[in-house]
């Protein structure tokens, strides 16, 4: 190898199971002196969070057994998707899905998220079974398709809470992109080695109605989908 040649960095693939989607209804927030407004059935499912510890043995094919923390950390892999319901005369104009990072343990201590995907989308990309995680704890394409990027255009969808414990995913419809489908969204986790740690999924989302206008709604998730343990 040419003195000048970086080797590549090491990528550790991760197979993703298939999903299920289960439908959460909307709770019209209720505005002073309106009507009473209907809840929302069949726009919006969350899929069932899939959680895999990456392990000492991870951490060694990524180089990340000195990584800053060391021994003290621990890191997972959280993916789960959100899906808009298609072809339907009300559209979703925005929504957020935000992941609240718990330490069950010591409450002080929270856990954080070390990298998100997407970070920002301008275009719907296809869904994957398998993604890669980076030496940097950065989240890549897979193999067929490392490499590409979604750099250019209006975003419609932008992550926001990098390294903290409130990490969430905003969604705004734009001209050239409604929110329809799925979208998969995945992040690692870096938390206090030992401690019993949770992710308490929620989503709020906006819609637009042809004789109501625009209400504001929140999702009534089940707690069994809402709270996802990510350690023992």
């Amino acid at each position: 190898m040419a003195a000048d040649e970086q080797s590549p960095e090491p990528v550790l693939d991760v197979a993703l199971p298939p999903q299920e989607m289960i439908g959460v209804e909307l709770v019209p927030r209720q505005v002073m002196h309106g009507a009473r407004r209907d809840r929302l059935v069949g726009r919006v499912s969350l899929g069932v969070p899939h959680v895999k510890a990456l392990d000492s043995d991870a951490l060694a094919d990524l180089g990340l057994r000195h990584h800053e923390g060391g021994e003290d950390r621990a890191y997972c892999l959280l993916a789960f998707a959100v899906n808009f319901a298609v072809n339907h005369p009300d559209p979703v104009l925005d929504a957020t899905v935000g992941v609240v990072l718990r330490n069950d343990t010591a409450p002080g201590s929270a856990p954080v998220a070390r990298s998100l995907d997407p970070l920002r989308l301008a275009r719907a990309r296809a869904r994957t079974s398998t993604i890669g995680i980076s030496a940097k704890l950065g989240i890549v394409e897979p193999q067929v398709s490392r490499g590409v990027t979604d750099s250019g255009g209006e975003p419609f969808l932008i992550a926001d809470g990098l390294g903290s414990h409130e990490p969430a995913w905003s969604f705004r419809a734009t001209h050239h992109q409604d929110l329809v489908g799925p979208y998969q969204l995945l992040m690692v986790v870096e938390s206090p080695r030992g401690a019993k740690t949770s992710a308490l999924l929620a989503l709020a989302a906006t819609v637009r109605h042809s004789l109501l206008g625009v209400i504001s709604y929140r999702a009534e998730v089940p707690p069994d989908l809402a709270l996802v343990p990510l350690t023992a």
